[in-house]
């Protein structure tokens, strides 16, 4: 048979790289899979093509999902009909850095002292941008509100706040930008690579943590997990600090799939689970009950099938 396509973010990174490896390996069973950049970041799109049938498998985070058919922001509409294949394995967070001369460890002294700091990071058409509105917005905050405060918001990638182009983000790095004072703070995916140590010597720095209350709301409402980072991870980072944890990347697809189908989808990903952690980013070959981690959503039946036969669920 042929799948629609499998659907991510831009090309050229893991995600893709993942999708062609599982279009070469469901060819040995006769299923045609046509792997398809949306262009659109962190694949927010991507529910939404998945739940309206122009694609049968995507690649995002769990949160997104949960949104999708929670029909919750940025979502106008419930699209319950998604369902969760497989997890892969990936431990990361968001890392959120201010320089120390603020004197600012939590999101809470951030913005009660209402600092005029100038930050780099991710516009909220970015999944990590907008996991950190609705951080800020649990303190009363957003990212508009750094520009009140007489600071400035450089952000990466896309439009940016307000559709603004943000060209400084696009053209320099964030540990130089950082190194030479002209930001005072950043925030990204992490452990993504080295850049995290390089800026945490590039200039002395906090990051910034999260409270236990805020955390149990952000779980409630959004899903979202703890990760407790401890002291030292990074070079100079003497305090601990909490942070929102992602708790891989999720292959979904539709209930209306059969079950036969996904569940040779979802044994094919299990076997060569070494082969896909190779694809890099940081992907972890732990065969076993992480893959069938479902975060909140709702596993497919042929999924789940696969998982009982493997006794990896009950």
């Amino acid at each position: 048979m042929s799948l629609k396509r499998i659907v991510y973010a831009s090309g050229g990174g893991i995600w893709q790289k993942i999708g062609y490896v599982l279009g070469e390996k469901l060819v040995d069973l006769g299923i045609n899979l046509k792997v398809y950049a949306t262009g659109n970041p962190m694949s927010m799109i991507n529910p939404e093509l998945i739940s309206e049938g122009k694609a049968d498998l995507g690649i995002t985070r769990h949160c997104v999902v949960r949104w999708a058919m929670n029909g919750e922001d940025p979502y106008q509409k419930m699209m319950s009909n998604l369902r969760c294949v497989i997890t892969l394995p990936r431990t990361d967070w968001i890392n959120f850095l201010v320089a120390k001369s603020f004197d600012i460890s939590t999101f809470e002294e951030l913005v009660e002292s209402r600092p005029p700091i100038k930050i780099m990071g991710f516009g909220k058409d970015h999944i990590v941008g907008y996991i950190v509105s609705q951080i800020l917005e649990e303190y009363g905050a957003d990212l508009n509100d750094i520009e009140k405060w007489g600071g400035k918001c450089y952000l990466k990638g896309f439009a940016g706040i307000n559709s603004r182009p943000t060209e400084l983000a696009r053209s320099i790095s964030p540990v130089e930008a950082i190194k030479k004072g002209i930001i005072d703070a950043y925030y990204g995916p992490a452990p993504r690579s080295s850049i995290w140590s390089k800026i945490s010597m590039a200039r002395p720095m906090n990051f910034i943590s999260l409270n236990d209350h805020v955390i149990v709301k952000l779980k409630e409402k959004y899903g979202h997990h703890e990760k407790i980072i401890h002291p030292f991870t990074y070079p100079n980072q003497e305090q601990g600090f909490i942070a929102v944890e992602f708790p891989g990347y999720l292959i979904f697809t539709r209930d209306d799939l059969s079950n036969e189908v996904i569940r040779e989808i979802t044994r094919v990903m299990a076997e060569n689970i070494t082969q896909i952690a190779a694809c890099g980013d940081g992907l972890e070959a732990r065969p076993g009950t992480g893959l069938a981690s479902n975060w909140g959503v709702p596993r497919h039946p042929g999924a789940v099938e696969y998982f009982r036969s493997m006794d990896w669920i009950p």
